[in-house]
């Protein structure tokens, strides 16, 4: 065999056009700035025949995720809201100042209207902030059982909040739910009996819009494009 008749094999064998194919793939990946395909994705195998006759095996790989925003559905986003317990808590003063705060919260069972409640004294920064402007922002961190070093999920809100009575029935029935809010209920009942009587529930109202980060994503997808996570969701009434 000459060197022409060689060169001709080369370029047509299956296995240099597979290689071919695939480093133009990944060319057009990294223009285009598509993060790679995570583990996830399944692999499917193909056996080409090689120039000497052994068979070798090529992947080629087909995704099953749900891209863009598909997969932050209301339904996941409540859920999340609804199994978490701590938040921060961001309000605003009279000079226009933020103030943020770790606040324990719980929030509405399915079908009634959606709220969140946290359990304070009315003496308190965030309080006195919410008496003069009821706007307020919420950070729900969603941990991560696996990874744990890793940052959290996150969940951002923004509302409406207004103090009630520290009797307030719903909020009353919204901390029996959970294990932290009936010990925050019996030690506030302890303060009560002790003359403390500036307890009060805050009710808060989210704006229907929610925005996401990482929820519904695994780590790895994030890996070459980090805004590829977030995500934008309305909150339907009734959820």
């Amino acid at each position: 065999m000459n060197f022409a008749s060689a060169r001709t094999t080369i370029r047509t064998s299956p296995l240099i056009r597979a290689a071919a194919q695939q480093a133009r793939m990944r060319r057009s990946l990294e223009r285009s700035h598509t993060p790679p395909p995570p583990p996830s994705w399944r692999v499917r195998d193909l056996s080409l025949p090689s120039p000497v006759g052994r068979l070798i095996e090529v992947p080629t790989m087909t995704n099953q995720e749900v891209p863009g925003d598909a997969r932050v559905t209301p339904t996941l986003v409540i859920g999340k809201i609804r199994r978490e317990h701590f938040a921060l808590l961001s309000t605003v003063g009279r000079d226009g100042a933020p103030h943020s705060a770790g606040v324990s919260y719980g929030s509405t069972q399915p079908g009634d209207a959606f709220a969140i409640y946290v359990m304070t004294r009315r003496h308190l920064l965030k309080a006195r902030n919410i008496q003069s402007d009821s706007r307020v922002s919420m950070v729900i961190p969603i941990p991560r059982p696996v990874l744990s070093f890793l940052p959290p999920a996150t969940i951002q809100l923004h509302g409406r909040a207004e103090l009630l009575n520290w009797d307030d029935a719903a909020g009353t029935a919204v901390f029996e739910k959970f294990w932290m809010g009936r010990r925050i209920l019996q030690g506030y009942q302890r303060a009560r009996e002790h003359g403390e009587s500036r307890v009060c529930f805050v009710r808060i109202i989210p704006d229907p819009r929610v925005r996401t980060y990482m929820i519904g994503y695994r780590i790895w997808e994030l890996r070459r494009n980090m805004e590829a996570g977030s995500a934008k969701v309305t909150l339907p009434p009734g959820l």
